[in-house]
């Protein structure tokens, strides 16, 4: 059951993110901002990886020991990390508004998770 409520929850949360995202990326296009569009999208799709993964490291460090968690999820979090400070320096070097989008879109799940959650909590208090 929790498993199930995993899934929908991580695709409910997916789902908000992408129609979110358009609508930025499509509002900054609109506004001639190209390369802020640009940047958004990679940090979007990096940062809804990132989401995505972490149901399949969930599941593979229960099937290991405490010394090769810590080894296992030491080397997911700094590739993790290379792959964000590379885009980060690409995108600062290419164009300020394009760092500026990628930032956004590395923070754009994590503020979907909040909302959600604000939401989800103002729901239980108004019943």
């Amino acid at each position: 059951m929790i498993k199930d409520d995993f899934a929908r929850f991580r695709l409910d949360i997916l789902a908000k993110s992408f129609a979110a995202g358009a609508v930025i990326i499509i509002a900054g296009l609109l506004f001639k901002q190209r390369l802020f569009s640009l940047g958004y999208l990679i940090g979007l799709l990096i940062s809804v990886s990132h989401f995505s993964n972490m149901y399949s490291n969930i599941r593979a460090i229960s099937n290991l020991g405490i010394k090769r968690v810590k080894l296992y999820l030491t080397i997911r979090y700094l590739s993790f990390y290379v792959v964000l400070a590379f885009v980060l320096v690409a995108t600062f070097l290419k164009d300020k508004s394009m760092f500026v989008g990628a930032v956004a879109g590395f923070l754009s799940i994590k503020i979907v998770i909040y909302v959600d959650a604000f939401l989800r909590r103002k729901q239980r208090i108004s019943v």
